[in-house]
């Protein structure tokens, strides 16, 4: 969907239009449930930041003064709920869940790349994303899974944009120290030949 599909999408739900809100959720629905699950570490937190994240931006919207900017401000009204959860339900987050559990979030669409990916190596990249500081990890997951740039990861996180260049630094230090190559064939690269230079 181009930019003014969705302004025209988002203008109409800002209006009250029930139809219109359900095609922008189908619209992040995906992306959304893989960032609440790298967050929060289980699919059911993730389940949760996603239904109160998308009850929060129905009741909001309407507020959104610029259609243009609301990729930044849902991912805003989610990491904060995903913060908040996932601060909740600490002591109850397993790190290592089972494949079954990542396949059942995974499998309903190819829309989910990179750190979604089911692929073994992909797995041991999550798991050390899981184990990163939540503000460093927030960086990572909105980077590489949401393929947004450090202008707009500023934005949503009320960050510089030379502090989030600087944690994001950091982040690949720590995970780069921990898997070796993986963290860089994995991540990097790729997101080197989607042509997703460091903005």
């Amino acid at each position: 969907m181009d930019r003014t599909d969705q302004r025209e999408l988002i203008n109409r739900c800002q209006l009250g239009d029930l139809g219109s809100f359900e095609k922008l959720y189908e619209l992040y629905r995906y992306k959304a449930m893989g960032t609440a699950y790298l967050i929060g570490g289980s699919r059911n937190i993730a389940e949760d930041i996603v239904q109160e994240a998308f009850v929060i931006c129905y009741y909001q919207i309407k507020k959104l003064k610029n259609p243009d900017i609301f990729n930044i401000w849902f991912y805003r009204i989610l990491v904060r709920v995903g913060w908040r959860m996932a601060t909740k339900h600490k002591s109850h987050i397993d790190l290592k869940n089972t494949d079954s559990e990542q396949k059942d979030i995974t499998c309903d669409s190819s829309r989910i790349e990179s750190f979604a990916d089911i692929s073994h190596d992909r797995l041991i990249v999550r798991d050390a994303v899981k184990k990163l500081p939540p503000t460093l990890k927030t960086i990572v997951i909105l980077y590489y899974f949401n393929e947004l740039t450090t202008k707009e990861i500023a934005k949503i996180l009320d960050l510089f944009q030379g502090t989030v260049k600087s944690r994001l630094h950091k982040a690949r230090k720590l995970l780069e120290k921990e898997l070796g190559n993986s963290f860089k064939k994995e991540t990097v690269n790729n997101r080197k030949e989607l042509g997703l230079n460091e903005k």
